[in-house]
Formats: structure tokens, C-alpha cells, sequence
């Protein structure tokens, strides 16, 4: 299985949990935006890291399925474009040599690359 297949099998179930964990807050509050589950984009398996405080979630607590390792580094943000509010998964992977990016979203605004991956090209 290759590294964007492995991602692929990892948010598919982590983004219906996603999803409903971020329909649970309280209507008018923010949605829960996750930090970069890792530094930099691992080239393998590594931990997740946690960067929490007390009063916020952690990636566990957002999506329980998320394994403890990942072979790709996950960031959640909440926009807020001229159709409304929404929240953005954003995936990035390396394979190959190349950095990959794959984006789901929930909201009104709409993107050409979601829900695929697509090369994410890096400042020279």
C-alpha cells in the first residue's frame, strides 16, 4: 500500500468523525481547528503530536479512530469566505519524492481539489 493510499484509508474514517464531532458544539461558537499533527511532513510512519491545552480537544478527542502514528501530517482551520463559515482538513504526504496535498471541507464555499490529491508545489 502505498504512502497516499495509507492516508487516504486514515481520513476517510477520521473525517465522518471529524464531521460529527464538529456538529456537537454549541451553535454560534467556532469550529474546532486542529495544529499540525507533526512538524514537518514525515517521510514515514511517526507520532501524532499533541499541542493542546486544557480547554481544548485534542486529535484524539475530535477523531478516536486516528491511529497514534500517521505517514502524513493533518491540519483542521476554520474559513469564513463570503458564503459562510466552514472548516478545511488539509492532508499533506510525501511519496515518490514529491509533496501531496488532499483537502476535504465542510461548508458552503467549494474548492477544484477536494477530495483528491493534487502535488502541492513548494517555494523554490
Amino acid at each position: 500500500m502505498t504512502t497516499l493510499e495509507k492516508a487516504e484509508a486514515v481520513i476517510s474514517k477520521a473525517w465522518a468523525e471529524l464531521r460529527a464531532s464538529q456538529a456537537k458544539r454549541p451553535a454560534g461558537t467556532r469550529f474546532w481547528q486542529g495544529f499540525s499533527t507533526h512538524d514537518e511532513v514525515p517521510e514515514a510512519d511517526s507520532h501524532v503530536r499533541e499541542r493542546s491545552g486544557p480547554d481544548r480537544p485534542r486529535w484524539k478527542d475530535m477523531m478516536p479512530s486516528l491511529p497514534d502514528r500517521l505517514a502524513c501530517q493533518m491540519e483542521v482551520h476554520e474559513y469564513e469566505g463570503p458564503k459562510g463559515r466552514g472548516f478545511r482538513l488539509i492532508v499533506l504526504a510525501r511519496q515518490d519524492g514529491k509533496l501531496w496535498r488532499y483537502t476535504l471541507q465542510d461548508g458552503p464555499e467549494s474548492r477544484d481539489d477536494e477530495g483528491r490529491w493534487v502535488e502541492a508545489v513548494t517555494p523554490p
